[in-house]
């Protein structure tokens, strides 16, 4: 991937053959590629084209088919991708676009689920955390949108280009406060009424809000706390799969009940919480719960002594910012009968790493 890196960087004549704009999904985020591509106009060919690439053989494919100079837009970025641009010493863009307003974006717009569009976002805000502060960054918030002249002055100045005057966006774009604010849910209640059969979902706040929140700002102050990942990210295993917010029922054979969600960590030390309910058939019965990510990050072997409501930690190192996370519960042998309900995962990053234990 050197000639994809290189393309990063600029050709021999000192133009950009690739400029880039990384930052949450969302119309902020459109608009600073749309005027970076204004801005890049060749005589009599008018603007570059722009593409969407998370990845250094994402961005190779997409330029075989377009022709450079271009400006790339990664949603999602992996750390290739971005240990090139830090690497090329370019200028870029970080636009902090506001969770709520991705969200918007991708359920509104382009018609995704609820569920897969926070995994999007959530994974996005785990690969630009702390982006913020990298040397060549000009970062974008919502607040800078507010004038579509000034934005497009920072801009050409960022990159030494000419600026001109910036037409105003068609229509009005509504940059709401980053943030999703929404009461802790009730999980005991939750757990227990899918193990009496209900099957209820979380409010779209508290889902949202859980997994987004601790990220703040992604201004490079870091997470604020824990992560939340509602049963509603995870998948019952089964036929149909359906997300785990309903009892899932363990007769059969040993094997995987619920997994999930598939969502991005920052690189480092992190503890795993599973908050989850048994009915009384389950008393006895062996289960195992894990962490992984392309291999077991983490395993927790337990038995099952009592029915009600339970949590299991599991201490993990996560080596790898690109890997997507997966939480799973596993019944240890064939059971005859019994129940089992998700509340959710909680990540906690940890200031210290943990020494592995005998």
């Amino acid at each position: 991937m050197t000639m994809i890196a290189n393309d990063l960087s600029g050709d021999t004549a000192g133009r950009l053959t690739v400029a880039c704009v990384v930052g949450l999904p969302g119309p902020l985020a459109e608009r600073c590629a749309a005027l970076l591509s204004e801005l890049s106009a060749l005589p009599g060919r008018g603007n570059i084209p722009v593409v969407s690439a998370n990845s250094l053989g994402e961005l190779g494919h997409r330029l075989l088919t377009v022709p450079t100079p271009a400006v790339l837009l990664a949603e999602r970025p992996e750390s290739s991708l971005l240990q090139a641009l830090i690497e090329t010493e370019r200028r870029f863009l970080v636009v902090l676009e506001s969770p709520r307003t991705s969200l918007d974006t991708l359920v509104n717009e382009r018609g995704m689920s609820v569920a897969d569009a926070i995994r999007l976002v959530a994974n996005g805000c785990a690969a630009i955390t702390g982006l913020a502060v990298t040397p060549g960054a000009l970062v974008i918030r919502p607040s800078d949108g507010a004038d579509n002249r000034v934005l497009r002055d920072a801009i050409a100045a960022h990159f030494g280009m000419a600026s001109q005057e910036a037409p105003e966006p068609d229509s009005e774009v509504s940059l709401p406060a980053a943030g999703i604010q929404a009461a802790e849910p009730d999980w005991k209640e939750l757990i227990e009424e899918s193990l009496a059969g209900g099957d209820r979902g979380l409010p779209l706040p508290a889902l949202a809000g859980g997994a987004l929140d601790a990220f703040g700002s992604l201004d490079g102050g870091g997470l604020r706390g824990p992560l939340t990942w509602g049963r509603d990210l995870l998948t019952a295993a089964g036929s149909p799969q359906r997300p785990a917010t309903g009892a899932v029922d363990i007769t059969g054979a040993s094997r995987c009940l619920v997994y999930g969600p598939y969502i991005r960590l920052p690189r480092g030390s992190w503890s795993c919480a599973l908050l989850f309910g048994c009915s009384a058939e389950t008393v006895g019965l062996p289960m195992i719960a894990e962490v992984f990510a392309g291999n077991v990050l983490a395993t927790a072997r337990f038995t099952i002594e009592d029915a009600g409501i339970f949590e299991i930690e599991m201490p993990f190192e996560n080596p790898d910012s690109d890997a997507l996370i997966e939480v799973r519960l596993f019944n240890g042998k064939a059971a005859f009968e019994g129940r089992i309900a998700i509340g959710k995962v909680t990540m906690t990053p940890l200031q210290t790493r943990r020494l592995r234990v005998n």
